[in-house]
């Protein structure tokens, strides 16, 4: 995707986002961008200055950005997609981030059982796509980690 069209497909596709701030929505719109044209760097090296990379970090910490906020654009832009198909799959998954460089009192929960100790966080998503197989759009996304105190309930409960 050349950076013309990548800008002109960003632009509609958050036209719709609305986080309260004219500048957070602009500087939505700059983050996706830098990380759309190097998906697997991490912020500061897709975001390239010190500059924007602050600017990013700012932004996600801003007390009126949530992820809700950011994919309710997206969404909109996705029901408009879905609209004139005949038959829209909405497709589930849940899968595990792993953290494995935390600390145990990092806020992240367990992913899987006492003895691997693996940190992290749950990521449940659902994808909307067309009987092609089209992806249309990110409908949903709930992140969640497990509550410490109740590690054991279910062995306990068999």
């Amino acid at each position: 995707m050349s950076k013309a069209s990548g800008s002109d497909w960003i632009a509609r596709e958050f036209k719709q986002v609305d986080l309260k701030d004219r500048r957070l929505n602009e500087r939505l719109q700059l983050i996706v961008s830098d990380l759309s044209q190097n998906p697997q760097a991490t912020i500061p090296q897709a975001a390239g200055s010190w500059t924007r990379t602050k600017g990013a970090y700012r932004f996600f910490d801003h007390a009126g950005v949530s992820p809700e906020g950011i994919l309710a654009g997206h969404q909109a832009a996705a029901l408009e997609r879905m609209v004139p198909q005949k038959t829209v799959l909405l497709v589930q998954d849940t899968t595990s981030l792993h953290y494995a460089c935390q600390e145990a009192d990092s806020g992240l929960g367990s992913l899987g059982n006492r003895k691997d100790r693996a940190l992290g966080l749950w990521l449940h998503t659902t994808l909307a796509v067309d009987e092609a197989g089209t992806a249309l759009g990110l409908m949903q996304a709930q992140m969640w980690t497990r509550d410490p105190a109740k590690a054991g309930v279910a062995a306990r409960r068999k």
